[in-house]
């Protein structure tokens, strides 16, 4: 049964969404849940219809279909741009490929020290700790981490206390 829209409205191919209705996530769930059996029939629909807001797309696969797999391949198809939603994603995924996250956390960590505060360097530092911890079984990428601290202090040497959350961190 198509979710309700005005009166005359065509329906969505598919997607059981007229238009003028929200395909929002919480739209689209509903709408799932009423079919039950038919959700394969629309998923390829609902997910096209997501990806026109990789933020959306990528947080309904993960969140709401629980594939990490197919969430992680979404944000690069995509090309996400939310840090909370990558940060979320490359929690998710680390469990699977350790290595690939790696060059998610540094974006993070790079995007975080454009700005200047305790927060941002606690949060920075916090990402580097991680990344240290997912780098510790691969000689290379450890080695790599390493390197990005080393370089990461160096360029911010005039902020006393970016360097003093690092050290808090035991970072080297």
């Amino acid at each position: 049964m198509p979710a309700p829209g005005p009166a005359g409205a065509e329906p969505i191919a598919g997607s059981g969404c007229h238009a003028g209705c929200d395909p929002s996530i919480t739209g689209v769930l509903s709408r799932r849940a009423r079919r039950g059996d038919a959700w394969p029939t629309y998923r390829d629909t609902v997910l096209t219809t997501l990806s026109h807001s990789p933020r959306d797309a990528v947080l309904f696969v993960l969140g709401h279909l629980d594939d990490v797999q197919q969430a992680w391949e979404l944000a690069h198809t995509l090309h996400l741009d939310g840090a909370d939603v990558w940060e979320q994603l490359a929690k998710a995924y680390q469990k699977t490929d350790p290595a690939a996250v790696l060059p998610v956390y540094r974006r993070l960590v790079e995007n975080e020290l454009t700005a200047t505060g305790v927060r941002h360097y606690q949060a920075a530092a916090r990402r580097l700790k991680i990344m240290r911890r997912l780098a510790a079984t691969d000689n290379d990428s450890a080695v790599e981490v390493d390197t990005f601290v080393a370089d990461l202090r160096e360029q911010h040497r005039r902020r006393p206390r970016l360097q003093r959350e690092f050290d808090r961190a035991g970072l080297p």
